[in-house]
């Protein structure tokens, strides 16, 4: 991350996106994926059309603790866990809700989430700190449509 990290489909350079969006575990994972022995991919889920069903078996073997998975998102996650821990410190936040891919890693990527991210603190600011799961699954869709709804109530109503 920073100025001079990856280049972002925005334009800009190290978002952290480039390093931990759906498209980039995928893409990455398809190069380590090539090198291992034991593990059975499809060769459908090679493909780029496949980014969900490959972070989905990702988490998969994650959740099975294959070693080589358990690294590889390990290390992806640990550029999460940074960014939050840093706008922790710097808004004093108190919870975090997460959404997305990493509901398919269940309780074992919440775990490695909390424990990266409280490395990074202060003990208080480790014991004031909740990080859950969101309930909704398509948050952004949501998020607009609220935005939406609410617009439609400040409108003026015409006599």
């Amino acid at each position: 991350m920073g100025k001079k990290g990856k280049k972002c489909y925005c334009g800009n350079k190290g978002c952290l996106e480039t390093y931990i969006s759906e498209e980039n575990l995928a893409n990455d994972f398809r190069q380590t994926a090539a090198k291992l022995t034991d593990i059975a991919l499809s060769p459908k889920a090679l493909t780029k059309k496949n980014d969900r069903e490959l972070v989905k078996f990702i988490m998969a073997q994650f959740r099975d603790t294959h070693p080589v998975v358990r690294k590889y998102v390990t290390q992806k996650m640990e550029f999460l866990s940074l960014s939050i821990a840093n706008l922790v410190k710097l808004m004093e936040l108190d919870y975090i809700v997460l959404g997305g891919y990493l509901k398919y890693g269940g309780q074992n990527i919440l775990d490695l989430i909390q424990r990266q991210v409280k490395s990074h603190l202060h003990p208080v600011q480790q014991t004031n700190l909740t990080i859950v799961f969101g309930k909704v699954d398509r948050a952004a869709q949501l998020g607009a449509t609220v935005t939406l709804i609410d617009a439609l109530f400040e409108l003026p109503l015409s006599v």
